[in-house]
């Protein structure tokens, strides 16, 4: 199953122009592919890059939102592994999608057998588990050149996010799922986010991606956890929206959506807690 990753631990739909949010400059993203050991939750130090592409000197194709395809280069031989593509919709209704797809150069497999999948961690060398997809600066190096991807107002803060993402493999057949989740993925540099895959599957797959579609206002009542539809009002709506996030939503601490006291279920603990602030928020 693909596994998400809030972008503070470290990982297609239309294309029209984007407003910038400083000057005339174009959002530029850094997008990638990494195989990477699960066990640390997409730790920096714990992954191996298999496609990079970022904004360097002399790089004479920086990948930018809503900017064509780009591709991925080899970090070691420098030669082109694959392409990536990102573009961001103003839904029109207060919402954003924001999607970004891979694909081999080759129209292989992510992962060859031959491939090394032994990555360096701070216990040794690791088998990787994951083939991830990053998106805006997702690995939040210090220093880093790119910011994520822009909007108008990209105060930082939580977000709820509907996810639809794909993979083909190489017999062509196509694999789509979907999901919801809320968690820190708009920084003060902007739109950041990573996508893992399992390395089996990415052994399958030569394309793979996923759309995010958000509400770029950030949590206007910060102090009122059960207000999960965002309108100031613990109320039916927010209820509703708990019930159906019901069950096991992955690992604790991860920002599964519905999941107030963050210990990976959305359960009766986080029903006592949306209870306990029902009315207007304060």
């Amino acid at each position: 199953m693909p596994r998400i990753t809030a972008v503070t631990g470290l990982v297609a739909l239309v294309s029209i122009t984007l407003p910038c949010s400083a000057g005339d400059a174009p959002d530029t993203y850094a997008g990638g592919t990494a195989l990477c050991v699960l066990p640390q939750e997409f730790v920096l130090a714990g992954a191996v890059p298999t496609g990079i592409n970022f904004d360097f000197p002399g790089n004479p194709a920086v990948p930018v939102v809503n900017g064509g395809t780009a591709p991925l280069y080899d970090p070691v031989t420098n030669q082109v592994v694959g392409f990536i593509t990102t573009t961001a919709v103003d839904n029109g209704d207060g919402t954003w999608t924001v999607s970004t797809e891979a694909q081999t150069a080759s129209g292989q497999a992510f992962v060859q057998p031959d491939d090394n999948v032994l990555v360096p961690t701070a216990n040794g060398l690791e088998e990787a588990t994951d083939l991830v997809l990053d998106l805006g600066n997702g690995y939040e190096t210090p220093g880093f050149p790119v910011d994520g991807v822009m909007f108008s107002d990209p105060a930082p803060g939580d977000v709820f996010v509907s996810v639809e993402y794909w993979y083909e493999r190489v017999d062509g057949s196509l694999n789509v799922e979907s999901t919801s989740l809320t968690g820190p993925f708009m920084k003060a540099n902007g739109f950041t986010f990573a996508w893992g895959y399992s390395l089996a599957e990415a052994r399958t797959f030569k394309r793979f991606g996923y759309a995010c579609t958000f509400e770029a206002s950030m949590d206007a009542c910060p102090g009122c956890p059960g207000d999960l539809d965002g309108d100031c009002t613990v109320s039916g709506g927010d209820l509703g929206l708990l019930l159906s996030a019901w069950g096991s939503c992955g690992k604790a601490g991860a920002g599964c959506f519905g999941d107030l006291n963050d210990d990976g279920q959305v359960n009766g603990g986080d029903l006592g807690l949306l209870l306990a602030s029902w009315g207007t928020c304060p």
